[in-house]
């Protein structure tokens, strides 16, 4: 989820409750709004990328790891599946399909789901 704020926000940050964003990829990006008198400005802000994290202590790639685990669980490994019945039954054309697939979908939550730095 792509997050906004007038202010950079911190990676971690502490929602309460057990709760905790985790921010990262942070840049200032200008947004054009319209004024009061409907006039187009520019203003510059921060943009993020966000993922909450449920933990009642601060945050660890540990936390993220399981994130992720729950991630491959529901979207990956159907897809890695599907490659190996495509082996094992001699269709290679299109487990190699399957298998590119099931890497970009890696690929994609492990970009979604960064670790700490």
């Amino acid at each position: 989820m792509k997050s906004y704020s007038d202010e950079k926000q911190p990676v971690l940050q502490d929602l309460g409750n057990g709760t905790w964003y985790y921010n990262f990829n942070a840049k200032q990006v200008e947004v054009e709004e319209h004024n009061e008198d409907g006039e187009l400005t520019t203003r510059t802000t921060w943009e993020c990328d966000q993922i909450t994290i449920k933990s009642q202590t601060e945050p660890t790639n540990d936390d993220i790891r399981k994130l992720r685990e729950e991630e491959y669980k529901h979207r990956s490994d159907s897809l890695y599946l599907a490659y190996q019945k495509y082996l094992a039954l001699g269709e290679n054309e299109k487990a190699a399909t399957i298998k590119q697939a099931w890497l970009d979908e890696v690929g994609h939550i492990e970009t979604e789901y960064p670790y700490l730095d």
